[in-house]
């Protein structure tokens, strides 16, 4: 049987982004549990392989176009700024930062 071929639609999908987290998003991190910490370092290494990732529910924010959010945990959210290859965190948190974003 001859190998599969990746679609064109996949090779998109599966761009690596270079992640550069902020100050605040440092800050959010450090105040979580550790178990969350750990469930937030597996989930940016989806998000860095494949930012399309079903287990992410990535999305844009509803009132912005350059910021998105995606799922960490049912409750927790990891909010982040899209460009090109560059992916910067910006908060990690309960649902309730995608609320208070600038």
């Amino acid at each position: 049987m001859p190998p599969r071929k990746r679609s064109k639609r996949s090779e998109n999908q599966r761009v690596r982004l270079d992640v550069i987290p902020t100050e605040p998003y440092l800050q959010a991190f450090v105040a979580l549990p550790d178990a969350i910490q750990q469930i937030v370092v597996n989930k940016l290494r989806l998000l860095v392989n494949n930012p399309a990732h079903p287990s992410l529910q990535a999305h844009r924010l509803h009132s912005t176009t350059d910021q998105w959010c995606c799922y960490i945990t049912h409750r927790v959210r990891l909010r982040y700024r899209r460009q090109r290859h560059r992916c910067w965190l910006l908060d990690v948190g309960f649902h309730r930062i995608v609320d208070r974003f600038p």
